[in-house]
């Protein structure tokens, strides 16, 4: 789904730009034996959160993102609600959004 060059621009982004700490990469093997590589990290209000560093060319699925959640629940042992997707542009800017797991009540 990435690689580790697009994950290591969004780490460099999150650290210097957004005074993220604590950021790891996690390798996640696919079914096809390539490897999408999950950022993790505390952001700024030292909430622990995954990110997806992809390029803005690369389309994802519904279905890419619910494996992608299925594999990090069962990697580290937790259950996640949400995401964010690092997505670079092809003039380096870089723009963050969050992909939640199924539909979200926000009322609650």
């Amino acid at each position: 789904m990435n690689n580790l060059g697009i994950a290591n621009k969004v780490r460099l982004h999150l650290i210097y730009s957004n005074q993220w700490k604590n950021i790891t990469s996690i390798e996640l093997q696919n079914s096809n034996n390539t490897i999408t590589y999950i950022l993790h990290g505390e952001n700024p209000n030292n909430v622990k959160e995954y990110v997806l560093a992809i390029n803005k060319t690369h389309k994802v699925t519904v279905e890419d993102m619910d494996k992608l959640f299925e594999k990090i629940e069962s990697n580290q042992g937790i259950e996640l609600e949400k995401i964010l997707m690092g997505i670079i542009d092809t003039d380096g800017s870089i723009l963050f959004y969050y992909v939640h797991k199924g539909v979200k009540n926000f009322s609650d």
